[in-house]
C-alpha cells in the first residue's frame, strides 16, 4: 500500500533542509557548541536540539490530522498561509544584514554538565516559536489527502527530525575545524541568501498546485 506522494515528499524534504539550514536559535547553539566544546558536547547539543523538534512536530502534526479529517477548506485556507509564509521567510533571509552568528570568541553555552545542555537544547527548540509556525503552516502542502495521513505524519516526523540533528551536527563539526568562516558576517549572508532562495521556489510551486486544485486542471 502507498503511504507517500513521492513528488510530495521530495518538495517536504526539500523545503525542510533550507528551514534548517537557514541561521536560527538551533543553528546559533551548535555553531557556538562546536566552537567552544568538545565532540561529546556536539553530540548531546545536537541530540537535544533533534527531541525538541521532534516533541515539537508531533504534537504539531497530531492537530494537523484533526483539520485534515475535519474540514477540508480550512486544510485549504492553511495551504494558502503556509505559502505566504514561505514568501516571507524568503524575503526576509534576503534582506537580513551581514552579522555573525557569534560574537568574536563565540558564546558560552553555560552547561556545566551533558544533562544540562541536551536539556538546554531540548528547550530552545520547544520554546521556539517559529518551528511551530512552520509546521502548522507549511506542513499542510505536502500531505496527500487521498492517502493514509499517520503514515505520513510519522515519516515526515521522523525523516524532519533525523535531517536536524544531522545538519546540526554538521554545523557543529564544521564550526570546530573553520571557526573563521563561521565568525564571518558574510558565511551568514551566504547562508541565508541561500535558504531564501530555496523559499521562493517552493512557495511558487506551492502556489500553482493551490491554484491548480481551485481550477481543476
Amino acid at each position: 500500500m502507498e503511504i507517500l506522494n513521492l513528488s510530495l515528499f521530495s518538495l517536504f524534504f526539500a523545503i525542510s533542509a533550507a528551514n534548517i539550514l537557514s541561521p536560527g536559535a538551533g543553528v546559533v547553539l551548535a555553531i557556538t557548541t562546536g566552537l567552544e566544546s568538545g565532540r561529546k558536547e556536539r553530540l548531546i547539543c545536537c541530540l537535544g536540539l533533534a527531541a525538541g523538534i521532534g516533541s515539537l512536530m508531533t504534537v504539531s502534526v497530531s492537530g494537523l490530522g484533526v483539520v485534515l479529517a475535519g474540514s477540508p477548506t480550512l486544510f485549504t485556507i492553511l495551504r494558502m498561509i503556509g505559502c505566504t509564509y514561505l514568501v516571507w521567510l524568503g524575503v526576509r533571509a534576503w534582506r537580513a544584514p551581514a552579522v555573525s552568528l557569534v560574537g568574536p570568541a563565540g558564546e558560552k553555552t553555560n552547561a556545566t554538565s551533558g544533562t544540562k545542555l541536551f536539556l538546554q537544547a531540548m528547550m530552545l527548540q520547544i520554546t521556539n516559536p517559529q518551528p511551530l509556525v512552520f509546521f502548522v503552516s507549511i506542513l499542510p502542502q505536502f500531505f496527500d489527502p487521498k492517502l493514509p495521513y499517520i503514515p505520513q505524519a510519522v515519516v515526515m516526523t521522523i525523516v524532519y527530525t533525523l535531517t536536524v540533528f544531522l545538519v546540526m551536527y554538521g554545523y557543529a563539526f564544521a564550526a570546530g575545524r573553520a571557526k573563521a568562516f563561521f565568525r564571518s558576517p558574510q558565511a551568514a549572508l551566504i547562508l541565508r541568501r541561500s535558504c531564501g532562495s530555496v523559499f521562493f521556489v517552493i512557495a511558487g510551486i506551492v502556489a500553482w498546485t493551490v491554484a491548480k486544485g481551485f481550477t481543476g486542471a
